[in-house]
Order: structure tokens, then sequence, then C-alpha cells
């Protein structure tokens, strides 16, 4: 749907050198990536102005994992 759209993923697999999240972040706080795509890495308190629109695909996926606190986890906000 966006063919010219420039994407950054961010994630663990992305970040595993040293300085790759600031570059990511630095990038799409500049306007040089138009879609963060990514885990939960995502949602750790970040604050960008520009930002319109936020999607969360199956975030209720979380709450049915085998774990007590599945549910804590799900609705955590970092």
């Amino acid at each position: 749907m966006f063919p010219e759209a420039r994407i950054a993923r961010l994630d663990f697999d992305a970040v595993k050198r040293r300085g790759a999240a600031s570059a990511i972040l630095g990038a799409f706080r500049d306007g040089r990536t138009d879609f963060l795509l990514g885990t939960q890495m995502v949602t750790k308190g970040f604050h960008f102005p520009g930002v319109t629109l936020v999607g969360i695909i199956l975030a209720d996926l979380q709450l049915h994992l085998p774990d007590f606190r599945a549910a804590e986890r799900t609705f955590h906000r970092s």
C-alpha cells in the first residue's frame, strides 16, 4: 500500500549492534523513517510529537500465555 515508505525495525535482532537502537530511533525522530515496526521495545516510553497513528497487532495474544502474570504483563506500561 505504501511502496515509497521508509520502514525501520526495532526489535531484539535489529539492535544487537551497539548504538543501533539510538540510530533507528534517531532516524524515526528526524523523519528519515516513515514507519517504525517492532516488538514491545517500541512501547518503552518514547514520545514522538509527529506520530498520529499507532497500531497494536494481536495485543490480546499475550493474555492467553500459560503464565499467571500474563494479564499483568499485557497491560503493564513501561
